[in-house]
C-alpha cells in the first residue's frame, strides 16, 4: 500500500515520520507538476494533501475520478500559510 504526502511547505515533510513519502512541489504548479502530482494521486491509496496544491488540481482531479475502479483516500490539510481548508465548504 503506497501512502504520499504532497505539498509546498516544510510542514508536509514531517508526515515521513509516520512512514509517509513526501512530495515537495512549488506553490505555483507549473502543468508538468500538476500532471506529476495528478499522477502520484492516482497511483497511491492514500493521500494527504496540502490545500493549495489541492485547489490547483481539484478539478482534473474530480474528472479522473469518476473513471477510477478503487480512487485513493484523499485527505485535504492546511498549511502553514492557509490555516483552515476550503474542502467542505
Amino acid at each position: 500500500m503506497s501512502v504520499v504526502a504532497i505539498g509546498s511547505t516544510p510542514t508536509i515533510d514531517s508526515m515521513r515520520l509516520l512512514g509517509f513519502e513526501v512530495v515537495m512541489v512549488p506553490e505555483k504548479l507549473s502543468e508538468s507538476v500538476e500532471e506529476e502530482v495528478i499522477s502520484r494521486v492516482v497511483e497511491s491509496r492514500v493521500v494527504i494533501i496540502e490545500e493549495p496544491v489541492y485547489s490547483q488540481v481539484s478539478g482534473k482531479l474530480r474528472r479522473l475520478f469518476t473513471f477510477l475502479r478503487e480512487p485513493p483516500l484523499l485527505v485535504v490539510v492546511p498549511s502553514m500559510k492557509q490555516p483552515s481548508t476550503r474542502r467542505l465548504e
